[in-house]
Order: structure tokens, then C-alpha cells, then sequence
């Protein structure tokens, strides 16, 4: 029977009737299963009662009552999907631990990351690997990149083509593991709120020499020395740069006539 039991419990109770037959005191029992002595008397007295091991598994109870009834599956799910970057916290991920406070505060008592857990896992939440995707997409994508294929035909043979781009260094680290469905890709919204470092890059699109530059930010005063940095890099060439009009490469300061890049053609 030991070796058919597939649960420590009863696993436990079997091992204490063989060693309380062999000559051990109910005190010895009780020490090596960290249970009452009390306890050891009551499973004997099943056991005794019809001699079947089935008597020392565990009917079926109730257990204690559920916490938070009025917290529904539905609910739950919307809570998960929250970004908790708009409530105030520095991710865009839940974690067990994080999401119990709030709920707890919500609907008014205490929800332990252990029961969250559980009820989260019945459910079918999973913790998995996530997919990055963008918050907010550029519309009419296709015919931007229809213009801008034009645009680089236009130009003359000897200009230098540049694609130029801010990356954020993150002070977090990558992220691995998020809650979701089962069978469900496990969404995750990209931030710059955790930023460590701006890395400001220019690679040439034809020959794959790149410009780096690092900053502590994306503003306008920090993206000019990265074009200063690349009119260094090719002196006495009409360059073309490749930009994401991000805010700071919209400055009025960096369009003025004397800034040294000829062409700039936007994504």
C-alpha cells in the first residue's frame, strides 16, 4: 500500500501503523511524523475498526470557506489584464504578490499570494514566457514606408544613408515569466518608465558602420551631439538619416538651417 499511495498524507498514516506493530511508542511515531500523539491514537482506532486501509484516507469535506466569493473569475481576468503601470506601480506585469495587495484592499479582506494563486491556476493561468508588442501602432503604416522608399530614390549618388534610432537600457531586467491563459500568449506593453540609460545609434544602411552615442535621456539637447557625433564620422558628405520623429528629433532647435545633416527622411 505504500507504494500504491499517491498522497503524503496517506502515505504517512500507512507508515505509522507498521511502526507502532514493530514495537515503536506512540510518542517515538509521533516525533518522527511531527504530529500530537493524539493523533497517532486516532488513526490506530481506524485502522482497528475494519482493518482496511481505505480507512485512513480522508472523506470528503467542505473545507474552509472560499475567500472573496463576491471576486469572480471574470473579475479576476479584468484585474490581470490591468496595466498596473496605470495604478501607480513601476511594472506593466502582475505578479501574485502584487496583484493580492490591491485585491485585498478592493474587496475587503485578506487574499494571501498562496489562495491567488490557487484560484488563478484554477482558472487555467499559467506562468509562461510573454510577447512583446507595442502599445500603440502608426497608422496608415504602408503608405509612409511607400513615400519614404521614393524619397530614398530621389537622392544622389554620393549621399551617405543612415538609419538612426533611440534604444532605453532598462533598470529592470528582461522579463521572462507572466501570467496568462492556457493556450493563450501571454501579452506584455513596453515602457521607457524604468529607464537606466538612452543608447543613441546610427548604422549605415549600405555598409553596416555604426555611430554610438549614450545619454541619460531622449531630449533634443542630448539627440544634437548624436548628429554632431555623426557629421564627425563623414565629413564633407550629404548624409540622409532614417528618423522615428520621436519628440526629441522634432525639436525647432534641431531643424535650424546650420544643423549639418542635409536630408532627413522620417519613418
Amino acid at each position: 500500500m505504500l507504494k500504491r499511495a499517491t498522497d503524503a498524507r496517506l502515505f504517512q498514516r500507512v507508515q505509522a501503523v507498521p511502526w507502532v506493530a514493530q514495537g515503536d511508542t506512540i510518542s517515538e511515531v509521533a516525533e518522527l511524523m511531527g504530529v500530537r500523539e493524539q493523533t497517532v491514537y486516532n488513526w490506530l482506532q481506524r485502522y482497528r475498526a475494519c482493518h482496511q486501509v481505505a480507512a485512513l484516507a480522508d472523506t470528503p469535506r467542505r473545507g474552509r470557506p472560499v475567500t472573496a466569493p463576491q471576486m469572480t473569475s471574470t473579475q479576476l481576468l479584468q484585474h490581470l489584464r490591468c496595466n498596473p503601470l496605470h495604478l501607480g506601480y513601476r511594472t506593466t506585469v502582475w505578479s501574485v504578490k502584487l496583484l493580492a495587495a490591491p485585491l485585498s484592499r478592493q474587496y475587503d479582506c485578506p487574499i494571501t499570494p498562496y489562495t491567488l494563486r490557487r484560484r488563478m491556476k484554477a482558472l487555467g493561468l499559467r506562468w509562461k514566457r510573454p510577447r512583446y508588442f507595442y502599445e500603440e501602432k502608426a497608422p496608415h503604416r504602408a503608405q509612409k514606408k511607400g513615400a519614404i522608399v521614393r524619397r530614398l530614390r530621389q537622392l544622389p549618388a554620393p549621399t551617405v544613408l543612415l538609419g538612426e534610432d533611440e534604444t532605453v537600457l532598462r533598470l529592470f531586467p528582461a522579463l521572462r515569466r507572466a501570467w496568462a491563459l492556457q493556450g493563450e500568449q501571454a501579452h506584455v506593453t513596453m515602457t521607457g518608465c524604468n529607464a537606466k540609460r538612452v543608447l543613441f545609434g546610427a548604422i549605415n544602411l549600405r555598409t553596416g558602420h555604426g555611430v554610438v552615442l549614450y545619454r541619460p535621456t531622449m531630449e533634443q539637447a542630448h539627440f544634437q551631439p548624436s548628429l554632431r557625433l555623426v557629421r564627425e564620422a563623414y565629413p564633407g558628405c550629404p548624409i540622409a538619416l532614417l528618423l522615428d520623429e520621436a519628440p526629441g528629433q522634432c525639436a525647432a532647435t534641431r531643424q535650424r538651417p546650420r544643423c549639418p545633416t542635409r536630408h532627413c527622411a522620417h519613418r
